[in-house]
C-alpha cells in the first residue's frame, strides 16, 4: 500500500512538472543593461568602493551629490570599469558644468575594448570635439561654452555610427571605420587649467540596431520629380507621422499631398488629392478612429471661386468623405483642431478681407461660421480651443492701424467675439498660438518693427483680456521667420526657419524661451548645403519635436517635401550646423585672403597713383598742379581715414588716445630711422610698438574664433604668443639686414591693422599683420641680397610654425598651446609673403618669380588646409 501510494506521488510530481514546463508562460528575458551614477557619495573612499578609480585623488572632490575635478599635471582622471560584457550598441550620457578656469570643457567618454571615444565641448575653441584615443578625428560647430551651467551630453554608438545630442537636441555623428567592441566603461578628464563638475553618469545597452525610441533622430527628404512642399503634421494613431503639403507637376497645378510614415521616418504611403483643379492642403489632425481629417482650398469651376476645402482619409488614405465650405469668392482654411465634442474648427479667411471660423461636427456638417476684423483685410493663421471651450484665433489684421499687425481674437463657444486685440510695429504676422495657464496667450511670428535686421523671429505675451504682458524678438542680421509655438515644462519654444548666423542657405530655427520670453537657447537645424524652410509642427509625446517644410525655392520644381524629427530636453544646441560641406568650411578662409590681398592691392595701387599726380605737379604742369591735390586726398585716405575707422571702432576696447599716438609716431613713407637700442637692439618705440600690435593681433585671433574678450587669462596668453610671432619675425629681419649694412625699424601699420579686424570681423579668419618691418639702404644691395633680407622673416616664421606642429598631437595643455602658436606663425608666413608691397614676398617676387611662386603656392595651400581642418 505504502508503495502505491509513493508510486502515485511520485508520478503526480513527475505529470506536474511535465505540465507545468508545458503550460507556463515563456521565461521572461533578461532586463537590458542600464547603469546610472548619481555621484551622491560621501567620500572618495566611498566612490573607490562604487568602483571608481581616481589618479590624484587630492584634486578630486565630491561637492554635492557631484564629482568635481580640478586640472594639475597630470591631469586629472575618474574611471569606472564595471561593465558587463556584450555591449556593443549603447547610449552614453553625462551632465557636467564648467566652473572655474580658462581653455573649460565638458565630455562624455566611453571606454572599449579596441579604443577610447570622448565627444567633449570645449570651451577654449568654442566648438566639438570627437576624440578616439586622445586624437583629435572630428571638429565642428561653433558654441560658446558657458560657465556654470549644466549641459547634458549623450553619445550613442549603433551600427557603428556614434551620433552626439547636447541637451537632447541632435548634433552631429561619425561613421566609425572599425567594428565596434563591447564598451567597458567610462572616464572623465579634467580640462586644462579648468575645473569641471559632473552630476551624473549613464550607459544603456541598445538593441542591435535600434536606438531608443526616445534618442532617435532622423532627417528625411521626401518627393518625386514635380514640386513637393510641407506644411504641416499629425501624430498617427501608431505613433508615426501623417505629413501634408501640396505637390505640383511642372507646367499642372498644385494638388493636396500627403505622406505616411512611420515613427522612424520610413515612407508607408503616399497620396495626392484633387478635386478637379488648384487644390491645396494646409491642415492636418488625427482623426478620432485611425485616418486623418485634412483641410485647405479647392478650386471650384462651378461657381469660379475657392472654397474651403475639408475631407477625410481612412488609415490607408482613401477619402471616405470630403465637404466644400464656404460662399464666398475666395475661402480659405489654414488651420485646424479636433474640438471637444469630436467636431473640428478651422480657421481661416473669407472673401480674402475677413478671419474665419468654421465649427463642424464629426462628419464635417458644419454648426456655425463667424468672421472677425475691419475694414481692412484680416487673416486667421491658427486656431485653438481654450480651457473654457472657447476659441482663439491669431493672424494679422490692416483695419487698426496703417502698418499689418499681429490680430488675435477670443470667442465664446459659439463663436461670438469677447475681445480682440491687435500687436506689433512696422509689419508684423502671426502664424502660432498657445494658452498659457493663467489664461493669457503666446504669439508666435514675425516683425521688421524689432530686432536686429530685416525680418525678426516675434513672440507676444498677453494677459487673459488680451493686454500686452511683454513682446520679444529672437534672431540675427538676416531674415528670421516665427510660425509656431509650445508650451513645454521649463518655458515655450517656438519654430520657424532662419537665414540669419551666418548660414549659407535658410534652415530650420528653433527658439527656447522661459515664461517671461526670455531666451533660453536657440538651434538650426537641416541639411549641409541645401536650403531648407518650414518649421516645428509637432510637439511629440515623448518631448521630442517634428520638423516639416520643404527644401530648395517653393515651387522650383526641384524642392521637396522636408521632415526632420528633432531631439527633447531642456536646452539645444545654439547656432550647431547640420555639418559643412568642404566648400562651406573654406569660404570664410579663402573669402578672407581674397579680401586682405584685394585691399593690399588696391591701396598700393591708389599710393602709385598718387605718387605720379604729385610727380607731375613738381615738374610744373599746370594741369598736373591740381592733381596734386588730389594726391594729397590719396594719402588721406590711405592713412588719416584708416586711423578714423580703426579708432571708432575699437575705441569701446582700448583708448582711443593710443591710436592716435600710433598713427602720428607712423611715419608716412615708411622710412626706417636708427634709434637707441634698450632691448634685444630694439629701440622704445619698436617695443611700444610691437606691444601696442601684440595686443590688437591677439584679440583679434579671439574675436575670430569667437572667444569671450573677458577672459582675461585667455587675452593674456593670446598676446604673449602674438608678441613672440612679431618679435621673432623683426628680429630676423634686423639680423640679416645688419649683415648687409641695413637699417630696420618695427612699425606700426593701420592698414594691416583694418585688414586685419576686417577679415576676422567678416569671416571668422584673421588675414594679416599690424605692424611691418622696414628696411633702409636697400637700394645698395642686389636684388637677392634683398630677396634674402625679406625672405628670412617668413621662413623663420614658417619653421617656428613646424616646429609647433609636432607638438599638436600631443594633446591637452601643449597641444591646444601648439595649435595656437602654430597657427599664428603660419599666418606671418604666409602673409608676409604675399608678393605686393610693402609685403616681404614683393622682393622675392622682384628677384625670381618662379622661386616666390615655388614657395609661395605650397604655403597658401597648406595656410587653406590647416584653417579649414586643424585651427
Amino acid at each position: 500500500m505504502r508503495k502505491a501510494v509513493l508510486a502515485a506521488a511520485m508520478l503526480v510530481l513527475l505529470l506536474s512538472g511535465f505540465l507545468g514546463v508545458l503550460f507556463s508562460p515563456a521565461q521572461a528575458a533578461d532586463p537590458p543593461f542600464s547603469w546610472t551614477d548619481h555621484m551622491d557619495y560621501s567620500s572618495l573612499a566611498e566612490m573607490e568602493r562604487a568602483g571608481w578609480s581616481a589618479n590624484t585623488p587630492d584634486h578630486t572632490f565630491l561637492n554635492q551629490s557631484c564629482v568635481v575635478l580640478e586640472f594639475v599635471e597630470p591631469p586629472t582622471a575618474i574611471s569606472y570599469r564595471g561593465y558587463p560584457s556584450g555591449i556593443y550598441e549603447w547610449r552614453a550620457e553625462i551632465r557636467g558644468m564648467w566652473t572655474e578656469g580658462s581653455g573649460g570643457s565638458v565630455g562624455v567618454n566611453v571606454v572599449t575594448q579596441n579604443h577610447s571615444y570622448g565627444w567633449s565641448f570645449d570651451g577654449w575653441y568654442s566648438r566639438f570635439g570627437l576624440y578616439r584615443d586622445s586624437t583629435v578625428v572630428m571638429t565642428f560647430g561653433s558654441l560658446t561654452l558657458e560657465r556654470y551651467r549644466w549641459y547634458v551630453m549623450s553619445m550613442v554608438m549603433v551600427e557603428g555610427t556614434l551620433s552626439f545630442y547636447l541637451d537632447g537636441v541632435y548634433v552631429d555623428s561619425y561613421t566609425e571605420a572599425d567594428l565596434p567592441s563591447q564598451a567597458m566603461g567610462m572616464d572623465s578628464v579634467s580640462p586644462w587649467m579648468s575645473t569641471t563638475q559632473y552630476d551624473y553618469y549613464h550607459i544603456e545597452k541598445l538593441e542591435s540596431g535600434n536606438a531608443p525610441s526616445t534618442w532617435a533622430s532622423w532627417r528625411d527628404v521626401i518627393g518625386s520629380q514635380y514640386s513637393d512642399v510641407g506644411y504641416s503634421a499629425a501624430l498617427s494613431g501608431d505613433g508615426g507621422y501623417g505629413l501634408l503639403g501640396v505637390t505640383k507637376p511642372i507646367g499642372g497645378l498644385f494638388d493636396a499631398y500627403l505622406v505616411r510614415t512611420d515613427y522612424a521616418g520610413n515612407v508607408l504611403w503616399s497620396h495626392s488629392y484633387d478635386k478637379g483643379s488648384a487644390d491645396y492642403g494646409y491642415a492636418i489632425v488625427n482623426a478620432s478612429v485611425g485616418g486623418f481629417v485634412i483641410a485647405g482650398a479647392a478650386y471650384n469651376g462651378t461657381l469660379g471661386q475657392y472654397q474651403v476645402w475639408l475631407f477625410k482619409v481612412d488609415a490607408a488614405g482613401n477619402v471616405t468623405w470630403d465637404r466644400l465650405l464656404g460662399t464666398g469668392t475666395w475661402d480659405v482654411a489654414f488651420s485646424m483642431t479636433k474640438t471637444n465634442d469630436g467636431g473640428y474648427a478651422l480657421a481661416g479667411y473669407k472673401n480674402g478681407t475677413d478671419a474665419y471660423l468654421i465649427k463642424t461636427d464629426a462628419n464635417g456638417i458644419v454648426e456655425w461660421e463667424r468672421t472677425y476684423g475691419g475694414s481692412g483685410d484680416d487673416w486667421a493663421k491658427c486656431v485653438i480651443q481654450t480651457a473654457d471651450g472657447g476659441f482663439a484665433i491669431s493672424g494679422w489684421t490692416t483695419s487698426f492701424t496703417s502698418a499689418t499687425q499681429m490680430y488675435l481674437v477670443r470667442t465664446a463657444s459659439d463663436g461670438s467675439m469677447l475681445w480682440e486685440s491687435h500687436f506689433g510695429n512696422g509689419t508684423s504676422y502671426s502664424y502660432g498660438l498657445v494658452e498659457m495657464p493663467d489664461g493669457g496667450f503666446v504669439l508666435s511670428g514675425h516683425t521688421d518693427g524689432m530686432g536686429a535686421g530685416l525680418m525678426d523671429f516675434y513672440a507676444v505675451r498677453t494677459d487673459s483680456a488680451g493686454g500686452l504682458v511683454w513682446e520679444r524678438s529672437y534672431g540675427g542680421t538676416g531674415d528670421d521667420y516665427g510660425f509656431s509655438v509650445f508650451r513645454v515644462a521649463d518655458g515655450l519654444v517656438f519654430g520657424g526657419s532662419t537665414s540669419s548666423f551666418g548660414l549659407a542657405y535658410s534652415k530650420i530655427f528653433m527658439v527656447a524661451t522661459d515664461d517671461g520670453g526670455n531666451l533660453l537657447w536657440d538651434s538650426y537645424l537641416g541639411l549641409p548645403n541645401v536650403t531648407v524652410s518650414g518649421s516645428v509642427a509637432i510637439h511629440n509625446p515623448d518631448g521630442s519635436f517634428l520638423a516639416i517644410g520643404n527644401t530648395n525655392t517653393y515651387d522650383s520644381g526641384t524642392d521637396d517635401m522636408f521632415a526632420m524629427r528633432i531631439m527633447g530636453g531642456s536646452g539645444a544646441a545654439q547656432s550647431i550646423p547640420s555639418g559643412q560641406s568642404l566648400l562651406q568650411e573654406a569660404g570664410g578662409p579663402v573669402a578672407a585672403v581674397a579680401v586682405g590681398a584685394g585691399v593690399g592691392l588696391l591701396a598700393v595701387a591708389a599710393a602709385g597713383v598718387a605718387g605720379n599726380v604729385a610727380a607731375s605737379a613738381a615738374s610744373g604742369n599746370a594741369a598736373s598742379s591740381v592733381a596734386g591735390g588730389k594726391s594729397s586726398m590719396v594719402r588721406g585716405f590711405r592713412l588719416s581715414m584708416v586711423e578714423d575707422f580703426v579708432t571708432g571702432y575699437l575705441k569701446s576696447h582700448f583708448s582711443w588716445k593710443a591710436f592716435k599716438y600710433m598713427g602720428k609716431m607712423e611715419p608716412e613713407k615708411g622710412i626706417a630711422q636708427e634709434r637707441k637700442s634698450i632691448f634685444l637692439t630694439l629701440s622704445a618705440y619698436e617695443l611700444i610698438a610691437i606691444a601696442f600690435a601684440s595686443i590688437i593681433l591677439g584679440i583679434t585671433f579671439m574675436i575670430a574664433a569667437d572667444m569671450s574678450l573677458l577672459r582675461l587669462d585667455q587675452v593674456l596668453i593670446y598676446i604673449f604668443f602674438a608678441g613672440f610671432v612679431l618679435i621673432v619675425d623683426d628680429l630676423t629681419h634686423r639680423y640679416v639686414a645688419r649683415r648687409y649694412g641695413a637699417v630696420t625699424e618695427y612699425q606700426f601699420w593701420f592698414l594691416g591693422t583694418i585688414i586685419m579686424f576686417v577679415t576676422a570681423f567678416l569671416f571668422g579668419s584673421v588675414f594679416a599683420l599690424p605692424g611691418r618691418t622696414i628696411i633702409n639702404d636697400t637700394q645698395k644691395l642686389t636684388p637677392k641680397q634683398r630677396a634674402m633680407i625679406y625672405g628670412a622673416g617668413p621662413l623663420m616664421s614658417f619653421s617656428i610654425f613646424v616646429v609647433f606642429l609636432l607638438f599638436i598631437p600631443l594633446g591637452g595643455a601643449i597641444g591646444t598651446l601648439a595649435v595656437l602658436g602654430a597657427s599664428m606663425h603660419l599666418l606671418s608666413a604666409v602673409y608676409s609673403f604675399m608678393p605686393f608691397d610693402p609685403m616681404d614676398g614683393n622682393k622675392v617676387y622682384r628677384w625670381k618669380k618662379f622661386l616666390w611662386l615655388a614657395a609661395f603656392a605650397p604655403l597658401l595651400v597648406l595656410y587653406f588646409a590647416m584653417v579649414i581642418w586643424v585651427f
